[in-house]
């Protein structure tokens, strides 16, 4: 699953981070800029999930996008959703 968000600071970004959590399971990933035509715009792969929090079925998944400015004080500002579905053996046609 993409996620991705918007982050700016006058002093710059020294990083962005995504937490996911999935029923018991969770994890961070490193957000990128994917497009060097786009500066601001971080995304990440976020999963594969483990079946064992999916089941059959489906499962909602709790993310927080966390950017940090390239200040001394490295402050940070941070972005959470809980609006997401994770959906497992779905065949798309």
């Amino acid at each position: 699953m993409l996620v991705g968000g918007y982050a700016e600071d006058p002093s710059g970004i020294d990083s962005v981070w995504i937490d996911w959590s999935v029923g018991t399971d969770s994890g961070t990933t490193p957000a990128v800029i994917v497009n060097p035509d786009f500066p601001g715009f971080y995304f990440a792969e976020v999963g594969p999930f483990p079946t064992s929090s999916l089941g059959s079925g489906s499962a909602p998944i709790w993310l927080q996008i966390s950017a940090y400015d390239a200040s001394p004080a490295r402050n940070e500002s941070v972005q959470t959703s809980t609006s997401f579905t994770v959906l497992n053996d779905c065949t798309l046609k």
